[in-house]
């Protein structure tokens, strides 16, 4: 029966922690604007200069996906 008092508790708190871990945490749509706003303006900068540096296809590629992403969680973000 001791046991149970020893193994109960530490198991609960365990539980309870893995819970409050794995939750989603809350967002504030506020900071997450300014933050895709910010990082809209850094990548159309990058393709400026990946333009002016004549960088490879597949760079540009890259940028031009990580700017249609970040344009999309925007709108997303907007619609919400």
């Amino acid at each position: 029966m001791e046991i149970f008092v020893i193994i109960i508790p530490p198991l609960i708190a365990l539980i309870i922690g893995a819970v409050a871990f794995f939750a989603p945490r809350p967002k504030d749509p506020v900071a997450e604007r300014a933050r895709l706003d910010e990082r809209i303006a850094w990548l159309e900068e990058r393709l400026v200069h990946a333009r002016a540096g004549n960088w490879d296809e597949q760079m540009m590629h890259n940028l031009h996906t990580q700017l249609e992403t970040a344009r999309h969680e925007q709108r997303a973000l907007l619609a919400a």
